[in-house]
């Protein structure tokens, strides 16, 4: 491989995105390398492969690292794509992106997979300009997913649902990660939905519903304290229902994704599209969420590195 410069940093100090060329393969590739013990990639990719998450085409490995060669994504991270739009965007964009990343969950959940870090640094765009879907939403960080198999471990041994507390990779930030499993290790189905909520929740207002700052106090009500519905006043009525039910403290209140998919917000009848689009959202805020988070994610590798 012919390395032609780093392309993405992850929120690990070993975990690298390159842009390089194969000598042997004519088109251009992404490596990641990370370290061995502390991602979950390589068993999770070959059984999704789908227009959802990146191609794994091989990997290799050294005493300490493990490389993944994956397809590469020409994009950006979808908050990013976002504000590089202008300086406003539609409440119809993030009805529509929010459906992608509903399919998107849902193809993981049939596959006996559970995402559970629906968080901004974990979420790209993909150009496509052949098609008639302009950008195609790509979740690209699985190594805090877990396994349906591990689910049911947790339902039938208290030992290992204390090992899943115990061994589960921190996410960089609680605000897009269900309670239930910040907290207790515990997840299931409406884990996904409630991070997707926080995340939709986030594009309809340019603001995180939480704090980014992570906190040591363990208290679930903390979680639910900052979220402030009454700036949904100018949106239309389904996305202001979305938005306040999927982050629900109790799971399954939080609805499923199949009772999503049939909502009339994110069926995106044609009726309904010149209504979506008619509520414009500034990029302002976005954009500087956006820095705080880079910022975060780059405090964390130094703190790594350490």
């Amino acid at each position: 491989y012919k390395t032609t410069g780093v392309y993405y940093r992850g929120r690990f100090s070993l975990v690298d995105i390159v842009g390089c060329k194969c000598l042997a393969y004519p088109k251009r590739l992404a490596v990641k390398a990370v370290q061995r013990d502390t991602d979950r990639e390589e068993e999770w990719l070959p059984r999704l492969a789908s227009s959802f998450v990146p191609a794994l085409l091989c990997s290799f490995e050294t005493p300490k690292l493990l490389y993944l060669v994956e397809e590469f994504l020409p994009g950006d991270l979808l908050t990013h794509s976002l504000v590089a739009r202008g300086r406003e965007y539609t409440e119809h964009t993030v009805a529509a992106l929010a459906r992608q990343l509903l399919e998107a969950l849902r193809f993981c959940h049939s596959r006996g997979l559970f995402h559970l870090h629906l968080e901004p640094g974990n979420v790209m765009v993909q150009r496509r300009m052949a098609s008639h879907v302009a950008e195609l939403v790509k979740l690209v960080d699985l190594s805090d997913s877990r396994a349906l198999h591990e689910l049911k471990e947790l339902s039938t041994t208290p030992a290992a649902a204390a090992a899943s507390k115990k061994e589960r990779i921190k996410p960089l930030t609680k605000a897009f990660t269900a309670p239930e499993y910040t907290l207790s290790g515990q997840f299931s189905t409406a884990s996904d939905i409630w991070s997707l909520g926080s995340f939709i929740y986030l594009l309809l207002t340019g603001t995180s519903a939480l704090p980014l700052e992570d906190t040591t106090k363990e208290d679930s009500d903390l979680l639910y304290k900052s979220i402030n519905f009454r700036i949904f006043s100018k949106l239309t009525r389904d996305a202001r229902r979305f938005v306040y039910n999927t982050p629900k403290l109790k799971p399954n209140e939080r609805g499923s994704i199949q009772f999503w998919s049939e909502n009339r917000w994110l069926s995106l009848r044609a009726d309904h599209i010149s209504e979506l689009k008619k509520h414009k959202i500034q990029t302002e805020n976005l954009r500087q969420f956006n820095v705080n988070y880079s910022k975060l994610k780059s405090d964390n590798a130094k703190f790594a590195e350490k």
